[in-house]
């Protein structure tokens, strides 16, 4: 799932810390691709807000893990891939991977367009996090140069890029530029004709029904929490 659809799940939370964990993996992804995050290795030296930012982190694997695994994403991504299939042919992006990350980046949408979400509040949380207990988090997971993130974390809220996904006709603009980053290719003007509408209408057919697969995720979360306590 996408930075949004995370933050779905405790939209609620008045902790930043843990809000910033709940999309810290794809953040950490983003930045640096060669950091390898083992955060369970040294859980004695988690507390306060390093302990936030962790449990933060656990709750986006745990969602990733049960949204890549349910059966509405395996049908969705499916009906997306068909539907771009003919403008597609000829370009080297993988079409499962399009496909995924344009159910992902519409769920967002989605979230915003029915008012279930609210942007201005998600970068407010993330703006407010202690960047001495962020860096002190990075150090207990051994990566090099963590004060490099902080620049680029900066970047990321200065940006604001989530608030563009309030138009849903736009995203095939993001798309388009995690695709280049990849295989170096634009979008020719039928493909963003074809991703444009096929994203149009996944949103007119599924705006009274989306909300199935955070319902969905939601049950497995509490599924899990449940075993936690019986196990305790």
């Amino acid at each position: 799932m996408n930075f949004l659809s995370h933050y779905y799940f405790d939209k609620n939370s008045t902790k930043p810390e843990r809000v910033l964990g709940l999309i810290l993996p794809d953040l950490i992804h983003q930045h640096n691709k060669t950091w390898v995050f083992k955060p369970e290795k040294n859980l004695a030296l988690y507390s306060g807000k390093t302990l936030d930012l962790l449990e933060g982190w656990k709750r986006h694997k745990a969602i990733d893990k049960y949204f890549h695994n349910s059966p509405y994403f395996k049908s969705q991504t499916q009906i997306i891939k068909e539907k771009l299939h003919t403008a597609f042919l000829k370009s080297p992006v993988w079409a499962f991977f399009l496909a995924h990350i344009t159910l992902e980046l519409t769920l967002d949408s989605l979230l915003i367009t029915e008012n279930l979400i609210d942007v201005e509040a998600f970068y407010s949380k993330l703006d407010q996090v202690d960047r001495d207990s962020l860096v002190e988090f990075l150090n207990i997971n051994e990566v090099s140069e963590p004060e490099s993130f902080l620049d680029f974390y900066t970047e990321f809220l200065n940006s604001g890029y989530l608030f563009k996904y309030r138009n849903p006709a736009e995203l095939t603009y993001p798309l388009g530029r995690i695709c280049f980053k990849i295989w170096k290719e634009k979008f020719t003007e039928e493909e963003v004709f074809s991703l444009r509408e096929t994203i149009l209408d996944f949103c007119k057919e599924n705006r009274s029904k989306f909300l199935e697969i955070y319902e969905y995720i939601e049950i497995q979360l509490k599924n899990d929490l449940n075993c936690m306590v019986k196990s305790a």
